[in-house]
């Protein structure tokens, strides 16, 4: 009997000891969590709340920057591009072209899988494929009609047939996201309103994202564990989307983001008096397909007289004083838009473009001979007697600025106007169904030749009444334009691709379907004391892209040796502690007594 009581002594003490050993362990553990927890915070800006954000093939609905942003860490495309405009491959790890042209070859990385452990294959580029054959709208590129077929070789490689020459077509097509379809199985599934209202997303990038509602403007995503280049070293990022007005300086002094995009140029100077702060401004041409140049711009309803008129366009031209806009909006941060859309110092700008310099005699003579009479208050009257008035459309911040300047610049020549501010959502629709006069609009793009002839050009033009694609927003047509383009499209001498993109531009300087105003660069402001890896800021690799997302790590704090703080033990820990410890001490109390009794 003394023997069974020992040993329920000795038992008890030992499991005394262990649930001791367990609690140390925890909190080490704990401590050691608290310590290296990781977390990346981001403000973007945005003009309003996501919609959505299935991020593959841009079915999402925010402003580039944001999607970018979301597509880099999430939704990785088959290819990038470096600084230097080199592709660079991503998931697809290599690829050819055949000697004609038209077979182009994709091998898809070996380790390349899904945030749900399935790999990606071949039929994903197939059902990518078939995706844009049900939806047109998601052809952001222009690259469908040239497309015969894609078909599979194995699961890690596949090849797109080409039905007719288009040199620029394997950029295009590499940089476009695939479609897990081992998820969606059918183009109709990804389609489905079901997909859109999804808040959580198969990953193929090096994060997940795992938070996300309707309308939100914070996205929360996690680090995704089977990434095939490895764990990234932030554990966690969150995504903010700021108003246009956010007031950045404000937002930096208290510490809540280590990255924030700076909207207004003015910041600047009040971010750059802040310790641990710094500021930097990124290339107006940069090459990378999402991280582009920032181009502010009025688009021009064609199919709205008097707008129909080019005379009448380039009345409006020669009355905006465009250098002065560039200077007060981007104060050394951007300069004028070329006529022909390019950055005036991109090498690919067409020489002798008009320019159409502040000129308020030459707009009124062209109003005039558009057929309008000058009545005694100093604005144009149709010839019954009607008051010519004009409308432009923008969304808050920089756009309705630049309006603001802009009506009082057409008042002056005698075009009675007004600005709307309006809700992105009502902004964007009044585009698409061409219910504006001129809109005023700040968006992005590559400086790509290809790319930037066919932005606002859409075959065939979209009556008033009918949505478009944006690129359909002015409801232009050209055909000379429209076979410069296809040709410039199948054209392998650079020389001659030159001159097309030389004539090319020149027509939309004559027509003005839109009015380039200025490009201006992406400045972003960095905290030095939490973040490590800043340095590759200095090679060009600025935010989002991937290079940049590895290079930084959260800043190593420096051990001071001074008392430290209480570890904060979580409540239930400590209810759990108490309870188990007077139990373990009951029994032993119960089985003293019992030895003592024997």
């Amino acid at each position: 009997m003394k023997k069974e009581v020992k040993y329920k002594v000795y038992s008890s003490c030992a499991l005394l000891i262990l649930l001791i050993l367990m609690i140390n362990s925890f909190l080490l553990n704990f401590g050691a969590r608290a310590q290296n927890e990781s977390v990346l915070r981001i403000g973007l800006i945005a003009t309003g709340p996501l919609l959505f954000i299935e991020g593959r093939l841009d079915k999402g609905a925010g402003p580039a920057i944001v999607m970018a942003s979301i597509t880099t860490l999430a939704h990785q495309r088959w290819a990038t591009r470096d600084p230097d405009g080199r592709l660079i491959p991503l998931l697809a790890e290599s690829w050819s072209v055949s000697e004609d042209g038209l077979v182009i070859t994709v091998n898809i990385r070996k380790n390349a899988t899904w945030s749900d452990g399935y790999p990606v294959i071949a039929d994903d580029a197939i059902l990518t494929y078939e995706v844009l054959k049900k939806e047109k709208i998601l052809d952001d590129w222009g690259i469908l009609g040239y497309i015969d077929r894609v078909e599979k070789v194995d699961d890690k490689t596949y090849k797109v047939y080409l039905n007719r020459i288009f040199y620029p077509f394997l950029e295009y097509w590499l940089e476009y996201i695939p479609i897990p379809s081992h998820h969606y199985k059918t183009a109709d599934n990804y389609l489905s309103d079901a997909t859109t209202a999804a808040n959580e997303t198969i990953s193929s990038g090096p994060y997940r994202i795992v938070e996300f509602t309707k309308g939100t403007r914070t996205i929360k995503l996690v680090a995704n564990e089977r990434y095939w280049e490895g764990l990234p070293p932030f554990k966690q990022v969150i995504i903010s989307l700021l108003s246009p007005d956010a007031v950045v300086p404000a937002l930096m002094k208290s510490m809540e983001y280590d990255i924030i995009e700076v909207p207004k140029p003015a910041q600047v100077a009040e971010l750059l008096k802040l310790p641990n702060v710094t500021v930097r401004s990124f290339s107006t041409r940069s090459f990378w397909t999402w991280n582009m140049a920032l181009w502010m711009g009025i688009l021009i309803n064609t199919d709205k007289y008097p707008l129909s008129e080019k005379m009448f366009r380039q009345a409006i031209a020669y009355a905006l004083r465009r250098d002065m806009i560039t200077e007060t909006l981007t104060m050394g941060y951007g300069k004028i838009s070329s006529m022909g859309f390019h950055p005036i110092d991109s090498p690919h700008v067409a020489p002798d473009l008009p320019v159409y310099p502040y000129n308020v005699t030459k707009a009124r003579e062209l109003i005039e001979k558009t057929g309008f009479v000058r009545g005694a208050d100093g604005f144009w009257y149709y010839p019954n007697g009607t008051k010519l008035t004009l409308k432009i459309q923008a969304r808050a911040g920089d756009e309705t600025l630049v309006g603001s300047l802009i009506v009082t610049m057409l008042r002056e020549v005698g075009i009675d106007c007004t600005l709307e501010t309006l809700a992105s959502a009502t902004y964007v629709s009044n585009f698409n169904l061409g219910y504006f006069d001129l809109g005023v609009i700040r968006t992005s793009h590559p400086d790509s030749v290809d790319f930037l002839m066919m932005k606002f050009y859409w075959k065939p033009k979209v009556p008033i009444g009918q949505s478009v694609h944006y690129r359909g927003w002015t409801r232009w047509d050209n055909p000379r334009f429209g076979d410069l383009l296809e040709e410039y499209r199948k054209t392998a001498n650079p020389e001659r691709a030159k001159q097309i993109s030389y004539e090319m531009q020149r027509i939309i300087a004559d027509q003005l379907p839109f009015i380039g105003i200025y490009y201006t660069e992406y400045i972003w402001a960095f905290r030095t004391d939490t973040l490590e890896g800043l340095e590759i800021l200095d090679k060009g690799y600025d935010w989002p892209r991937l290079e940049l997302i590895y290079a930084l790590s959260p800043k190593t704090k420096e051990v001071k040796e001074v008392e430290p703080a209480p570890l904060t033990i979580p409540v239930e820990l400590v209810v759990m502690i108490v309870v188990v410890a007077v139990a373990i001490t009951a029994v032993l109390v119960y089985v003293l007594q019992r030895a003592r009794k024997s």
